[in-house]
């Protein structure tokens, strides 16, 4: 497949909060039985948006930040971060934001979207504004869904491929090729699907 841009996304949150059911969802997985992720699981997603083609690079992690030491490089290349919780406390994204501004810059998502999976808060509202000001710089968007719900999961994934083609039209990258040219390029293409390096 010939992409229009790349963009490396990493699933971050509490234990047994829903981030593995909201990816199997979207990737209409069948789920017989969910295990809590181990370290990093990472997938390949392709996003189609007004005749562009975009790869979104997936990373989901397992617990928390058990695994700092291996997640930090993932934070490093991941643009995107999306943050799933299902508890109405604050702590998970005030860690977040700590990691980030004692960073010094080497974490720099450029959007952060806040998924609270309302399964069984349904009424519960973050205070977005106080949110804000933890994330200098870092455009915010909140979702409250019920991730095991399809048609809400891809809400959130219509909404990333919306931020991406803005990201891609701000960035003033090369026109996008018409699809008969991207076909032809395709069928020309060496390159193996084995890993994700290609």
């Amino acid at each position: 497949m010939i992409y229009d841009y790349d963009i490396n996304t990493i699933v971050l949150g509490p234990t047994v909060s829903g981030k593995s059911l909201f990816i199997h969802n979207y990737l209409n997985k069948q789920i017989h039985c969910m295990y809590p992720t181990i370290g990093v699981d990472f997938n390949k997603i392709s996003l189609e948006y007004n005749d562009l083609f975009f790869r979104l690079k997936l990373w989901n992690t397992g617990n928390g930040l058990l695994y700092i030491n291996i997640l930090i490089d993932y934070l490093k290349l991941s643009k995107i971060y999306i943050i799933i919780d299902k508890t109405t406390s604050y702590d998970f994204i005030l860690q977040i934001s700590n990691l980030i501004q004692l960073s010094n810059d080497i974490i720099s998502p450029n959007h952060i979207i806040i998924i609270h999976n309302n399964y069984e808060t349904h009424d519960f509202k973050y205070d977005e504004s106080y949110i804000q000001t933890l994330f200098h710089n870092i455009t915010i968007s909140f979702f409250y869904i019920d991730v095991s719900s399809k048609i809400n999961v891809n809400s959130v994934f219509d909404h990333i491929k919306h931020y991406i083609y803005n990201l891609y039209k701000t960035q003033n990258l090369i026109l996008p090729q018409p699809k008969q040219q991207k076909q032809k390029l395709l069928n020309n293409n060496n390159s193996c699907f084995c890993c994700s390096i290609c």
